[in-house]
């Protein structure tokens, strides 16, 4: 934990006792994502601007690997929600890393780069300039990718009878993939309105299928 005092200073050892308190609120936006993403975790970092009257001004996320906007949206409300200790001379700014560990015995999810979903996203530049407005920086974005389902195969009276003629092109590749859920982490507190746009974007693409029942993957936006 960190407890800065760019305006006013703050009592580290009262941030630490709020924090703990806070903690189960947290697991429980955890325990209520697990029930939409059976293998949902990874790590969040929170970041809040406290007032002189100890209450929160704002709440972003620095930094998540979690994955699901819902949890994420869940835990700034309940990070915002509580009373915090009250800053001297001016409000103050404290920030908590937190680790949200998947069930024992999950499924693994197979790790994507960013690579595997550029030519998605190239395709959804201007929907995510739009989204972005005028936020500078960039938003750090971590999805799950499950498989869909194939295309039923034609009946053989419907198959082509001829084989393709040589130097046809290869197929494009299966994008049969569907993001499961998405989370967004903003460069600062200015782009906590852009994220929700951000992760619908998100959330339309159609991916290349993974290689097992899901991934997950971490991108720039």
């Amino acid at each position: 934990m960190r407890v800065g005092g760019q305006l006013g200073s703050i009592d580290p050892g009262a941030v630490t006792k709020t924090f703990n308190q806070l903690l189960p609120a947290l697991q429980q936006c955890h325990i209520d994502g697990l029930k939409r993403i059976r293998y949902l975790g990874g790590a969040v970092k929170l970041v809040l601007r406290i007032g002189e009257d100890g209450r929160a001004r704002y709440a972003y996320l620095e930094d998540s690997s979690l994955g699901d906007h819902d949890a994420e949206a869940c835990m700034m409300h309940a990070a915002t929600g509580i009373a915090w200790p009250r800053p001297d001379g001016g409000e103050a700014e404290v920030k908590n890393s937190f680790e949200f560990d998947p069930p024992a015995g999950s499924p693994a999810q197979e790790a994507w780069g960013s690579d595997s979903i550029a030519a998605q996203l190239l395709e959804r530049q201007a929907k995510i300039r739009s989204c972005r407005g005028q936020v500078q920086g960039a938003f750090k974005a971590t999805a799950y990718v499950v498989r869909g389902t194939a295309p039923k195969k034609p009946p053989p009276h419907m198959r082509p009878k001829h084989p393709k003629p040589k130097g046809t092109l290869s197929p494009s590749p299966d994008l049969r993939g569907r993001i499961l859920a998405v989370g967004i982490a903003p460069p600062g507190p200015e782009g906590n309105d852009a994220v929700d746009c951000l992760a619908a974007v998100v959330l339309e693409m159609r991916v290349p299928n993974p290689n097992t029942s899901a991934a997950k993957v971490t991108f720039s936006l």
